[in-house]
């Protein structure tokens, strides 16, 4: 549910230029501003101006055109809004742009020099990092700040989905700084290749990335991802132009095609993006003597461009990657009882598919098609469980459209996040009760650690929201991950793991917002997560329990357990129900 729209308390909307000043308490983004100039990140007040430029140019989902909101920041003179025009300024279009410098240069606010001259930034260094294996890399830019400071853009870019940017994110850190702390903290880094490029390559292979991010109807989004992209921009902008995308680059850019074989059943038809999915679906198809339905052939597509692709590329299986497919993924799609028993052989015809299309060293098909034999038992028994059987129903229930017209569509829009028509039209608005967290079925070995992950969630909860109905939820989340699969707590630092549970309760409950009160940013901060993105960790999380980030649901999450949402969530819900049933 989170990021399915813009915070709605009235206050929050921006307010047209009034003849006379309005009070600063109609924006209430400004103690969020405060504390982000006293803050020790240079770039604090811009990143918070990068996620309203970002905003501002899909002004159809806000209801407000980005002058409405300029013109706000203009009829308040104080410090906070002349820092956030500053920033604003080399982010937004000429005209506009033009509008903040004038109203500036009447400004006598002090601001930090990072701010005052944002464009002024100088590229110091560029580099990229790939690691074996890897369908993408990781872009840095190390840029030297008016102030004397230094910060450091991270990027992937992700060559298997074509060529897109998946995430994004700076440090006020120098490269060799980041890649000490890295060879420290990472495992598997002493394998990864560092190569130096240009100023002009990186940003030519960056600009080529965002542009086909832009050009996706819902591309990926992290916590700082797409927001921090006008600020990456006017970074980018400082670089020299006239670069070579490809320069250092062994990966396929553009979704180049790749050499299927003489034999291959696409027949060298589908020479595109998708490529590499369309081909592994098609191989799949060709291997095996299926019946001639239309609902079977979907079911292989959704299975190889689903799930795989969340991973990365589908043609780089492991004998990890097939075991989590028949342990943690196939049991949470909404197969029928005719499809799910075809997943490990379509599995090994993607193994010998993916073999032969990579040239694959010795030995590695044979042990992936072993893992694959070795795992089919587990997945047929887990599949054959009345309790596996009725959440697959209620899967098929809530994605497919039972009624036609508009209100069908919202209905089963609204059903499809909290797991079923049923389950929506239960939905009550009574808060969530104080209760303690629920160890039953967590094996012993597991429940230190599930307490200690406790410990940090209940205190950030109390810290910085009700500290009851959010601490509530944050448990529940918790204890239904130790129940079903423990293995994926015991997993690195406790601090982490807390930050990613607070992640999903905040997204789906809609707790943070770029503009404050508590930002994503506040909440990792409460965690002890000083930088970096916990999406990743948090989607692995919530793929243990079968819910995955979804294109076609009302929210970004769909299947959410409704126990986990507070009041106000179910009441927005409910809402929103009785007004699609009205009409």
């Amino acid at each position: 549910m989170a990021r399915r729209r813009p915070p709605r308390t009235p206050q929050q909307r921006p307010q047209p230029r009034a003849k006379a000043q309005p009070p600063v308490d109609d924006l209430p983004l400004l103690p969020e501003v405060r504390r982000a100039l006293r803050s020790d990140d240079p770039w604090a007040v811009a990143m918070m101006a990068s996620g309203i430029a970002w905003t501002m140019r899909h002004p159809a989902d806000v209801g407000w055109s980005a002058g409405d909101l300029v013109d706000s920041f203009i009829g308040v003179d104080v410090r906070e809004t002349t820092a956030l025009l500053a920033a604003l300024a080399p982010m937004v279009d000429h005209e506009l742009s033009v509008t903040i410098r004038r109203t500036l240069m009447r400004r006598t606010q002090p601001l930090p020099a990072a701010l005052q001259a944002l464009a002024q930034q100088v590229p110091v260094r560029g580099a990229h990092m790939t690691s074996p294996g890897d369908r993408g890399e990781n872009l840095y830019l190390q840029l030297s700040l008016p102030d004397g400071g230094v910060v450091t853009w991270f990027v992937y870019v992700d060559y298997s989905l074509g060529t897109i940017v998946k995430d994004a994110f700076y440090a006020p850190q120098t490269i060799d700084q980041i890649w000490a702390w890295m060879q420290e903290r990472s495992p598997g880094t002493e394998d990864a290749v560092w190569t130096e490029l240009s100023h002009a390559d990186v940003r030519a292979r960056l600009e080529l990335a965002i542009a086909r991010h832009n050009e996706m109807l819902e591309g990926p989004v992290s916590d700082t991802w797409p927001m921090c992209q006008p600020l990456l921009e006017v970074s980018l902008a400082t670089c020299p132009e006239g670069g070579d995308p490809r320069a250092g680059q062994s990966l396929p850019l553009d979704g180049a095609p790749l050499d299927l074989g003489p034999d291959d059943p696409v027949d060298g038809i589908f020479y595109e993006v998708d490529l590499p999915e369309r081909a592994m679906a098609l191989a799949i198809i060709g291997g095996m003597d299926l019946p001639d339905d239309p609902e079977l052939y979907d079911a292989i597509w959704v299975m190889v461009t689903g799930p795989l692709a969340r991973g990365g590329d589908p043609l780089d299986l492991s004998e990890a990657a097939v075991v989590g497919i028949l342990e943690s993924v196939a049991p949470y799609l909404p197969l029928t009882d005719e499809v799910w028993p075809l997943v490990p052989e379509a599995l090994r015809i993607m193994t010998r598919h993916a073999a032969r299309v990579r040239s694959w060293p010795d030995g590695q098909e044979e042990r992936v098609i072993a893992a694959i034999d070795a795992a089919e038992r587990f997945y047929g028994s887990r599949m054959t469980t009345p309790e596996a059987r009725e959440r697959r129903r209620q899967m098929r229930e809530a994605t497919a459209i039972t009624e036609s017209g508009m209100e069908g569509y919202l209905l089963d829009s609204l059903a499809s996040v909290v797991g079923g028509r049923d389950v929506l039209d239960a939905l009550d608005t009574e808060p969530l009760p104080d209760e303690p967290l629920d160890l039953t079925g967590v094996p012993e070995a597991a429940r230190d650690r599930v307490t200690a992950i406790a410990a940090v969630l209940d205190t950030v909860m109390e810290d910085l929201f009700d500290g009851v109905e959010a601490r509530t939820a944050c448990r529940r989340v918790l204890a239904a991950i130790a129940r079903t699969d423990h293995r994926v707590l015991m997993r690195g630092r406790v601090d982490t793991a807390a930050g990613a549970i607070a992640w999903i309760v905040a997204n789906v409950n809609e707790l943070t917002s770029p503009y404050g009160p508590v930002t994503m940013g506040d909440l990792m901060e409460a965690c002890g997560i000083a930088s970096g993105s916990v999406s990743q960790r948090a989607t692995t999380l919530l793929g243990v329990l079968g819910i995955y980030r979804s294109e076609w649901s009302y929210g970004s999450l769909e299947n959410v357990d409704p126990s986990w949402l507070v009041a106000e969530e179910r009441a927005e819900l409910v809402e929103e129900r009785e007004a699609a049933r009205r009409g």
